[in-house]
């Protein structure tokens, strides 16, 4: 939606053209420039507390990401891209505790729901063909690998993308 340093700049001018409505004795349009500013700072803060754990997850600090995320009242009032990225988020968190079908089920949910970047969208790849290569279904491992490799993304990735490729084709179909 806005930035939000531009949100702030509507919350003031907001701010400042309602309370002049008031001195100048014009309620209603005061009090419903009060009220847009009160979305925008809402909408600032359901935002921004998304975008403030996915920072967490990156930064691997997953207790107090998940700390943030049982505060989420509801995730199906959030948007659709934050729906993506709360998931990524838990996925990311649950793959860290090693509850691989937890993690399998939320790095899909954002998947489908749609993440925004090739970084995002390889990293989720790359850990659901993680997942599957543990489970032992190579074939869907590397289906998942191929997906990741279509995506730029860091170099560190990439090392890790082209080990478990190594991996995988040194791994035989009839052993699935």
């Amino acid at each position: 939606m806005f930035s939000p340093k531009l949100r702030f700049v509507l919350v003031g001018i907001c701010a400042i053209v309602g309370i002049y409505s008031f001195t100048q004795a014009q309620i209603f349009p005061g009090v419903a420039l009060f009220v847009v500013a009160g979305l925008l700072v809402y909408g600032h803060i359901s935002y921004n507390r998304i975008a403030l754990i996915y920072k967490k997850v990156l930064s691997g600090e997953y207790e107090l990401a998940e700390k943030q995320l049982r505060k989420v009242d509801s995730v199906s009032s959030l948007s659709k891209e934050q729906q993506a990225y709360y998931h990524f988020s838990k996925g990311m968190i649950e793959m860290n505790k090693t509850a691989f079908e937890v993690a399998e089920r939320e790095l899909q949910l954002a998947l489908d729901l749609g993440l925004d970047t090739d970084d995002d969208m390889a990293v989720a790849n790359f850990y659901l063909a993680k997942i599957y290569h543990g489970q032992n279904s190579f074939l869907i491992a590397q289906e998942y690998l191929d997906k990741a490799k279509q995506y730029k993304t860091h170099p560190n990735l990439e090392t890790h993308i082209k080990q478990l490729d190594k991996v995988l084709k040194q791994k035989r179909p009839e052993d699935n």
